[in-house]
């Protein structure tokens, strides 16, 4: 899906993306360059967050413990 993404974007919207990718830098028209700060407190709240959620359910720890299952004797046919 990235593949694909950085094709249409090189090939349809004409705006190259594996040099920025790979250099860190995109020139640019004056005035269209913003900031790479970021959004601020809340966005690293929800962020932190949601990876401590994806850490959570990975663990397992939410799920009940299997319960072990004792064998039963073969039926004697």
């Amino acid at each position: 899906m990235h593949v694909a993404t950085v094709t249409f974007r090189v090939l349809v919207k004409k705006d190259d993306l594996v040099q920025p990718m790979l250099g860190g830098w995109k020139e640019v028209e004056p005035g269209r360059a913003r900031s790479a700060t970021g959004d601020g407190p809340l966005a690293f709240v929800l962020t932190l967050l949601l990876a401590l959620a994806a850490v959570y359910a990975g663990s397992e720890d939410w799920m009940p413990t299997a319960t072990p299952v004792t064998p039963t004797a073969a039926a004697g046919w």
